[in-house]
């Protein structure tokens, strides 16, 4: 990004695009890699997972090129950067987790609390306690501040919540 060619304004302009691009990218890749994650194992064709391979490229070289951008922007318009909201997404079913969903949905929290009792371990899906599953993180342009955006699903609950409420979820 030093070196480029790019006068200092587009630099500029092209960093808190990406840095402050509402997830765009992490929908655009990483709900694919999700999908295609899921169908390469129900129905093991090589083309889709050519395509999870491919969505997983993606979404690491957005990551890289998000973190870049982050980077110069610290060195270059450090101002620019205080509206960034840091850290990483909470694993689902974990103490912090859990006490931030708490403050978040009190109810949802209970009921995930009760699954993980009842299997009696905490790496079930976070609705209806099967297993195998994965985290996710919810993404997407409408989601109400303060939420919890991570969670973890079982390929029937992901396919549920992605057909009846339309959710766009990236793995973590």
């Amino acid at each position: 990004m030093e070196s480029s060619a790019l006068p200092g304004s587009e630099k500029l302009s092209y960093c808190e695009q990406l840095v402050f691009d509402e997830e765009k990218g992490f929908q655009r890749y990483g709900v694919n890699h999700a999908g295609y994650t899921i169908f390469a194992e129900q129905f093991g064709l090589e083309t889709f997972r050519l395509l999870k391979d491919l969505y997983q490229t993606l979404a690491d070289l957005h990551m890289q090129r998000r973190s870049i951008a982050e980077t110069w922007l610290s060195r270059h318009a450090p101002s620019s950067l205080l509206p960034l909201k840091k850290g990483q997404p909470l694993e689902p079913h974990s103490p912090e987790w859990f006490a931030a969903l708490e403050a978040w949905n009190f109810p949802q929290a209970a009921h995930v609390r009760e699954v993980v009792k009842l299997a009696k371990r905490t790496d079930v899906c976070s609705i209806c306690g099967d297993d195998p599953t994965r985290d996710y993180r919810v993404v997407g342009q409408r989601i109400p501040l303060g939420a919890v955006l991570t969670l973890r699903l079982c390929n029937d609950c992901w396919e549920i919540r992605r057909g009846m409420y339309k959710e766009a979820l990236s793995l973590l």
